[in-house]
């Protein structure tokens, strides 16, 4: 739900001149359409609705387009009939991104919703506070991580200025102080097959509260533990909507979000000055 209003309507809100990433609006946003889509959905038919924006995500494709477009518009006219004036314009911007997908289809990758991307930033600025000096990631071979390794790397570029980015509770510290991402296979490292097996533990404590169903006294406890030992900058659905709720009142600086993409695009603001070097002799530059 927080990658639909990432993709979808935090998008559109920036068209109006609305930015949904100040005073935690986003969050709430996702918090809300968590709670509220299955209850004036029914969990069968809101189910549907976010399967088939994950398959659109993944696939991209025309087919899986207009599946999820007349799920959106059979969801819509199942909530106007049964519960008018609610949660209807909800869909608007989301019928709008099925109307018009070149504006953001082709733009997602295939790695758009693994979530080792926004799990890297998390624990490279978590561990880069916690050393205060740079350190060497190892990853999967076979993983995203892997994979993404010089886009990553991008974001702990010495040439970045350091600059700290989010709210006080919730931010990042550029660049991130990660010397370099070394890529293994998990067979031959001891240290990747403990990231596995804790990966485990963590999905069997998690996954009562992602199906919706009660928690057996195992994963209630590892969860316990597991958020009380080890939890950072996690979002587990709550009722917590409003600015005061998610204790980012006061916030509205510029969200994390926008300056990743920012020193993505090589923006100046986000680098070191630059010394200007002098031409030498018989140079035309």
């Amino acid at each position: 739900m927080t990658k639909l209003v990432d993709l979808v309507h935090e998008p559109s809100a920036r068209s109006f001149g609305v930015n949904l990433y100040e005073q935690g609006a986003a969050r709430g946003l996702a918090n809300l359409l968590t709670l509220t889509l299955p209850v004036y959905l029914g969990d069968t038919r809101a189910d549907r609705f976010t399967n088939l924006f994950v398959q659109l995500v993944r696939q991209r494709d025309s087919d899986t387009l207009r599946q999820f477009h007349r799920e959106v518009m059979s969801a819509l006219n199942y909530v106007e009939r049964r519960f008018p004036e609610t949660i209807g314009e909800f869909f608007a911007p989301i019928i709008v991104a099925c109307e018009q997908p070149e504006t953001w289809l082709p733009n997602l990758s295939s790695t758009e919703l693994d979530p080792l991307i926004p799990a890297y930033h998390t624990l490279a600025d978590a561990w880069g506070k916690t050393l205060t000096e740079r350190f060497i990631i190892l990853a999967d071979e076979s993983k995203t991580l892997a994979q993404e390794r010089e886009f990553l790397l991008r974001f702990a570029d010495q040439g970045l200025r350091e600059h700290t980015v989010g709210s006080p509770t919730r931010n990042i510290i550029y660049p991130l102080k990660v010397a370099d991402i070394l890529t293994t296979t998990s067979h031959s490292s001891r240290s990747v097959q403990l990231a596995d097996l804790f990966a485990g533990i963590a999905s069997y404590a998690f996954a009562p509260l992602a199906n919706r169903t009660a928690a057996q006294n195992g994963s209630h406890e590892l969860l316990k533990r597991l958020c009380d030992r080890v939890w950072m900058d996690g979002i587990i659905p709550s009722r917590d909507v409003t600015p005061e709720q998610l204790g980012m009142e006061d916030y509205v600086e510029v969200d994390p979000a926008e300056y990743g993409a920012r020193i993505l695009a090589g923006d100046p603001s986000t680098r070191k000055s630059n010394v200007v070097r002098e031409s030498p002799p018989g140079s035309s530059d």
